[in-house]
């Protein structure tokens, strides 16, 4: 089951200066229904796939953002989101860059969020 990570319709949706309010409601709708879901499907049968686009191009600047310290809260953001999945739960992130603008992503920056996740 792949769910977008709360900041993703938020960023894209939402005006800037909205954007710290509606993201904690997004939140706490996400958490829910992934608590739904959880309880829904065998554990053995399901794995949860955050999927991870516009957490990288806010620390490039491509995309603006509400989040003060954005590398840093990413990488809380991420780690927050795995925690409420159970263990018995296959848990992954696809690393996306999407399309910002036909630009590729800077290879080094993914490859430290993707060590960061392993490590944390």
């Amino acid at each position: 089951m792949s769910l977008p990570t709360p900041l993703l319709p938020v960023s894209s949706f939402v005006a800037l200066t909205d954007r710290a309010v509606v993201e904690t409601v997004y939140e706490s709708v996400t958490i829910s229904e992934l608590a739904e879901i959880i309880e829904a499907i065998p554990r053995n049968e399901l794995a949860i796939q955050w999927d991870v686009a516009v957490e990288f191009s806010i620390p490039e600047g491509i995309m603006t953002s509400h989040l003060e310290d954005a590398e840093a809260r990413v990488d809380e953001r991420l780690l927050w989101l795995g925690a409420h999945v159970p263990e018995d739960v296959s848990l992954g992130y696809r690393l996306s860059y999407g399309d910002a603008g036909h630009q590729c992503a800077q290879i080094l920056r993914c490859a430290q969020y993707d060590i960061v996740l392993m490590l944390k």
